[in-house]
């Protein structure tokens, strides 16, 4: 990076360009970030009235999670161009930092006031807010004034009006109106980076939700066989990957009579491994409809179940990863060094997470049943390894402590301080690594699956305690 500021010390792009490249090989090197930030602070010193720098200046700032110095770029912005793009963009940000769902409602309109010629995204999340807040009405003024809005926006408040059968027929309404955008999306709003065919399964699964919306509505205003239809769709979509959907649709059946069908959806669900306790409850009472007995529904389950397992297995089998493990040391909560190479001989799960991300905290009950159910086998590690924290040493630590301790999780956190997660190549979180005895990752879980996860994971860990013949020698 120093060579490539000394062949080109007048050209940023290219200063640019290399940090780009430094960051992408050591994305949580700290000794990095702190020379970006001071060769940043020199060009911002040298120039502090060229806005297109600061305008990137705070880009880079936010990237290195320096909240300090982006503010002290956006008072710089908003001082030299007050009616700008960035200094737009500071005020919409600003949106998102209370927690009164009225205040933000209230300030969301104030900066639409402010500011009318808001992008279509930013007005977008404004109409989030808006919903949020319960401010249906503001929330379509806003709406009606995107030229050909996203079918989600619709979704997104119809579903509001639904779940709390605060005005079902304009709910169903608004979901008829997502419905039609999403069977007819306009080209110009594909996100350039979305390839061909991410689009159309993001329209496909936003569809399954609208439909899943419209349908509940029409369940509620009495309109079951219609509902059940819409259910279908929504079912067929989602590929029954949304337990929710799934329950919703079998109650809708069951309500009609139709038990065969509400039968032949929980075992789906269940082979699909996207079953709930609260889905096998109406799965038994579908089974004795039908077979005028619940004598055999175990049974039922136990064969649906099965077929998850060998569904799961092949999958895992195809997708196996079969690499070294990357070696790395790491700090636990006690202070202690955590070596991985020290763990060979066992089965160790990688769990990357970080407070502040949802779908982590979602799989965590998981992730403790599992650490719980393999607590006293010596053979099984699980490591939660935190990273991509915005604070830093000894505050980062006592946050994620305190988060465990609150939420009275007993499975070992470790900091990830030294770039472990740029070594195991992840790209987002959560991510799970399974290493078997001989440092070898097998297998690579990406995401919060829902409720069939710890099953999930307690197969994976049987698989390579059992050492399978595909697995690495």
């Amino acid at each position: 990076m120093d060579r490539e500021n000394a062949l080109y010390p007048g050209q940023r792009q290219a200063i640019f360009r290399a940090w780009e490249i430094a960051l992408a090989e050591k994305r949580n090197d700290e000794n990095l970030k702190t020379r970006i930030s001071e060769q940043l602070d020199k060009m911002v010193k040298d120039s502090e009235e060229d806005i297109d720098l600061l305008e990137t200046a705070r880009t880079w700032y936010r990237r290195l999670r320096m909240k300090e110095k982006q503010k002290e770029i956006d008072a710089m912005i908003l001082e030299l161009d007050p009616a700008g793009k960035t200094a737009r963009q500071i005020a919409f940000e600003a949106l998102f930092t209370g927690r009164d769902p009225q205040k933000r409602a209230d300030a969301a309109m104030a900066f639409l006031r402010k500011y009318p010629d808001a992008d279509n995204g930013q007005k977008s999340s404004v109409i989030s807010l808006l919903t949020r807040a319960n401010r249906i009405e503001d929330a379509l003024e806003v709406l009606a004034e995107i030229p050909r809005p996203n079918g989600n926006l619709y979704n997104t408040i119809a579903w509001a009006l639904i779940e709390k059968k605060q005005d079902l027929e304009k709910g169903v309404e608004l979901a008829e109106q997502a419905i039609a955008f999403l069977r007819d999306p306009s080209p110009e709003s594909k996100p350039s980076y979305y390839s061909a065919y991410y689009w159309n399964e993001t329209n496909r699964s936003s569809l399954g939700y609208a439909l899943d919306t419209y349908a509940y509505g029409l369940y509620q205003l009495g309109r079951r066989e219609e509902a059940r239809d819409a259910y279908a769709e929504a079912f067929a979509l989602t590929k029954g990957n949304n337990p929710d959907i799934n329950q919703r649709y079998v109650e809708c059946c069951l309500e009609l009579g139709d038990t065969e069908r509400a039968l032949g959806v929980v075992r789906e669900a269940i082979e699909s491994g996207n079953s709930s306790d609260a889905l096998l409850k109406l799965g038994k009472k579908a089974f004795a409809a039908v077979n005028d007995t619940e004598k055999g529904f175990d049974a039922f389950v136990a064969e649906a179940k099965a077929k998850a397992v060998e569904h799961f297995r092949k999958e895992l089998m195809e997708n196996r990863i079969n690499q070294p493990a990357p070696r790395f040391t790491a700090v636990n909560a006690a202070g202690e060094t955590i070596d991985l190479n020290k763990l060979k001989g066992k089965i160790v799960v990688l769990d990357f997470w970080a407070t502040w991300c949802g779908p982590c905290k979602a799989a965590f009950p998981y992730v403790q049943k599992v650490y719980e159910q393999y607590r006293t086998n010596p053979d099984v590690v699980i490591l939660a390894v935190n990273t991509w924290e915005s604070t830093k040493g000894e505050k980062r630590k006592k946050a994620v402590n305190a988060f465990i301790k609150k939420n009275k999780y007993t499975f070992p956190v470790i900091f990830d301080e030294s770039g472990i997660v740029d070594a195991y190549g992840v790209e987002g979180i959560p991510t799970q690594f399974y290493i078997d005895r001989n440092g070898v990752i097998q297998f690579k879980e990406v995401g919060f699956k829902g409720p069939s996860m710890a099953e999930q994971m307690s197969m994976m860990i049987e698989m390579l305690l059992n050492g399978e013949a595909f697995l690495s020698k």
